[in-house]
């Protein structure tokens, strides 16, 4: 077959295509002769207009910036990008951060164009690249605050405690607010005086005067002054939250005790008294009062033989016991008994029983051990209320919850001082702060870690999705591990796995750095979510729990119940608690300057469907927002909620991402940019 011929057609566009082939080739071959020099040179005054630039923003700023220069040249454009254009504008319009906000870092991106007028050389440059970025990092300082602004904040950390039975201590001058005038008056000087000193049991009312220029601010606190504090009620039991079991001869674990043959029945624990049955109570208790119970003896024949019920303590641990108080049932009726503990310091206790009778049961109820109120009980009460990181000056209480005087002091006053004033202007530094307190016992000491921020600087957050599933064990379930700076918050656990346990442990401890669990979220009863609590509470210390409300008939259910109270907590919400800010419990949770996090009225936590009733919640930080929302799935739930919530940048899917799990009308109501 012969070639195919080309036709005049053909050949005159190959003609064109090739002409205009080597004109671009001969232009491009022209330009960089005359033009290769020139862009040189622009290249090197580019060094020049950012150091220009930088020159002219500074790295810290409190006002507008002018952005004149920005016309540098008939040849040279600049545009500019703001990280926060809600704090710097594009335009140079500078909004400062308040003051509990602290300083912010704005990171400003500018672009210089080189854009010449000769058409050519505009070509040649493009063609080389006429563009050149860098960054500038400003220190946006905060705005100082007005006369009203600064009543308001100190209002907000005054500390007066609500309970008393020794002088407390009262803020009567702040030194980094001279100007500031706070006055005191007693509504019944007889019990306390204006000045904090206690005469008399009684009540009362401290009235604070705050008075700034011709600004001025009342604050109420009522206190109550007592002779002692009344005992603490170490564990309580009654039973009737505790899942029932036919067997005697497995052991039974509830609430810090570990009962032996025995089982639960009618909301009491049945003792099988004839094969030894017994209750060992696993703490130490230190400072205990008393021990006290019900029994009553499972029989209608008359009494011809002993039934012993035995407190048996030790003092080393465990390793060996005596026997201390004994007492005889004779006779069928319900009975309420109490065993004296207060002669010792510490100690550990239980109660075994003894019977000739072939056969003989007995119910115990209303099991309660208490103990004298101590030094740890003040550290957990101080615990809610001393922050752990700040990023301005804050008023240390000079009183505990339970009053006395505080005198505090700081391992570094070149970044906080004894009296809270911070002196650090950049970073970020850990310093302790040590209260001495006296009038409540003798005169003791307690340390507290505390973040002080500066400059700017934030603490890092970081959200962990946990693998529940990574060893391949088929768990379903969810949970998930924020990391605030040195705060720790677990959401949900998971099931209950070996495999599920593994990773968790693996998460926490490779980044916790006191395996302290700060925040424990449970944000619903079933088993997926909560399996692996009771390891999470035996492995770990935990601060504060907030959880579902209503019950759940499953064994894991009542061992999570179990595990929240045996754990000597700071604090413990169930979600309408926090909802309502009811019993100490907060509908945010403020967890550092510029992050926190809201619960979210769903309107449905009261609801019968485990899944329904799940907590859905908003972790907020530096103006990134996730919305955390456990199994709550179906269109009704969450049009109750999805317009209380605002716009997200993160959404966890409802039930694990299920096809159900999340509406559309979700999705558009709170328009997150990742799921």
């Amino acid at each position: 077959m012969g070639k195919k011929k080309v036709n005049l057609k053909q050949r005159f566009i190959i003609i064109i295509l090739i002409v205009l082939g080597l004109g671009v080739l001969g232009l491009g071959g022209y330009s960089h002769i005359k033009f290769n020099d020139e862009y040189l040179e622009s290249v090197e005054n580019i060094n020049e207009i950012k150091d220009f630039i930088a020159s002219r923003i500074g790295t810290e700023v409190s006002s507008d910036l002018n952005l004149d220069f920005l016309y540098y040249g008939e040849e040279v454009e600049i545009d500019v990008k703001s990280s926060k254009p809600n704090i710097i504008s594009n335009e140079g319009l500078v909004i400062r951060p308040s003051s509990k906000e602290g300083n912010q870092q704005v990171d400003l991106e500018f672009t210089i164009y080189l854009k010449p007028k000769d058409s050519l050389k505009n070509i040649y440059y493009t063609l080389r690249g006429n563009t050149h970025k860098f960054v500038i990092n400003v220190n946006v300082i905060k705005a100082e605050l007005t006369h009203l602004e600064i009543l308001e904040e100190v209002s907000e950390q005054i500390y007066v405690p609500k309970v008393t039975k020794s002088n407390v201590g009262l803020i009567k001058e702040i030194p980094y607010y001279e100007n500031l005038l706070i006055t005191w008056e007693s509504s019944n000087p007889s019990v306390i005086t204006s000045d904090g000193n206690v005469l008399n049991t009684g009540s009362a009312t401290l009235e604070a005067h705050l008075v700034l220029g011709v600004d001025e601010k009342y604050l109420s606190f009522d206190i109550e002054v007592v002779d002692e504090f009344s005992d603490v009620v170490e564990v309580e039991e009654d039973f009737s939250n505790v899942s029932g079991s036919e067997s005697y001869i497995e052991p039974k674990e509830f609430s810090g005790f570990i009962a032996r043959e025995a089982r639960i029945e009618n909301n009491a624990l049945r003792f099988r008294v004839h094969t030894g049955a017994e209750i060992e109570y696993l703490k130490t208790i230190k400072n205990p009062t008393r021990l006290t119970l019900t029994y009553e003896a499972i029989t209608s024949s008359a009494f011809t033989q002993d039934v012993l019920i035995k407190l048996m303590t030790s003092v080393d641990g465990g390793i060996t016991w005596q026997e201390s108080q004994i007492v005889n049932i004779n006779n069928n009726e319900k009975t309420f008994y109490e065993f004296d503990l207060s002669t010792y310091d510490e100690v550990k206790v239980k109660l075994v029983t003894e019977t000739a009778y072939a056969t003989m049961y007995i119910y115990i109820d209303d099991l309660k051990i208490e103990r004298k109120f101590n030094e740890e009980d003040v550290k957990q009460a101080m615990n809610v209320i001393m922050p752990k990181s700040v990023n301005s000056s804050h008023i240390l209480p000079l009183s505990t919850p339970y009053g006395g005087i505080i005198k505090w002091q700081s391992s570094d006053e070149d970044v906080i001082t004894n009296d809270g004033y911070v002196k650090l202007t950049d970073g970020k530094s850990n310093v302790t702060l040590t209260a001495t307190i006296t009038g409540v016992f003798a005169e003791f000491t307690l340390d507290f870690e505390l973040t002080v921020l500066a400059g700017g600087e934030t603490l890092p957050v970081e959200v962990f999705f946990i693998d529940v599933g990574k060893y391949g064990d088929a768990d379903n379930g969810e949970a998930f591990y924020f990391k605030i700076g040195s705060i720790d918050i677990l959401v949900d656990s998971g099931d209950n796995r070996v495999a599920t346990r593994q990773v968790l442990s693996e998460v926490i401890d490779e980044n916790s750095e006191d395996k302290v669990i700060d925040y424990v979220i449970a944000t619903h009863p079933d088993a997926d979510h909560i399996g692996s609590m009771k390891y999470v509470f035996d492995t770990y210390d935990i601060l504060n729990v907030i959880y579902f409300e209503g019950t759940h008939t499953s064994n894991l259910y009542q061992t999570f119940v179990d595990s929240i109270n045996n754990e000597n907590l700071v604090s413990e919400c169930t979600i309408l608690q926090s909802i309502n800010n009811q019993n100490g419990c907060k509908k945010v949770l403020e967890l550092a300057p510029s992050v926190k996090i809201e619960f979210i009225d769903t309107e449905n936590y009261t609801a019968s469907d485990p899944n329904g009733r799940s907590i859905v919640f908003v972790l907020e930080a530096y103006e990134t927002r996730l919305l955390m929302t456990g199994d709550a799935d179906g269109a009704s739930l969450e049009t109750k909620y999805m317009n209380k919530v605002g716009d997200v940048d993160i959404l966890k899917m409802a039930h694990h991402g299920s096809r159900q799990g999340t509406n559309t009308s979700l999705l558009e109501a709170v328009d997150p940019e990742y799921v």
